[in-house]
């Protein structure tokens, strides 16, 4: 069903996650989205779910497209990458305080150029985009910060920056 929890994981990189960890990473990051999201996790949320695999223990769900097609024009891999980064650095502040496993190591697929038919550079440059802002935010909220933030970030097919 396009549109709901129970149509995602089923290609791409979300498939190959599911066939290493199994169907039951599936089935409770599907379950967390109808009842966490109503049924739709949108572009710029992720949630991180336990793998019960010792050797790759957490898998952050967040997706870079609404609805599987092109991602040009869009700043999708920039903000699946930033949920991403978000997600994990909240869920190891409320870890460290119960003494539970931190992520230890983050590894990005090459997010957009599957379905989303991004380059792999222009997938990288707003993945880059993403990681310079989590590495270094601003400290301070004003126009020119968003708007550089969303130049930075945004589909840039053709060398010119969004803006």
């Amino acid at each position: 069903m396009a549109g709901n929890a129970f149509g995602i994981m089923t290609a791409g990189v979300d498939a190959a996650a599911v066939a290493f960890h199994g169907r039951s990473l599936m089935d409770r990051v599907q379950r967390r989205i109808a009842d966490e999201d109503l049924d739709e996790q949108p572009v710029g949320a992720c949630s991180i779910e336990s793998t019960g695999n010792l050797a790759s223990p957490f898998v952050a769900h967040a997706p870079a497209m609404r609805m599987p097609g092109p991602l040009d024009g869009t700043d999708g891999v920039c903000r699946a990458v930033w949920a991403s980064l978000w997600a994990i650095s909240r869920h190891d502040a409320a870890v460290r305080r119960t003494g539970a496993a931190e992520v230890v190591t983050v590894a990005f697929p090459a997010l957009g150029t599957g379905f989303g038919n991004a380059g792999f550079s222009e997938a990288a440059r707003q993945m880059v985009a993403a990681y310079a802002h989590y590495l270094s935010p601003p400290h301070r909220l004003d126009w020119d910060t968003a708007v550089g933030r969303h130049r930075a970030g945004s589909f840039d097919r053709g060398g010119k920056v969004a803006g």
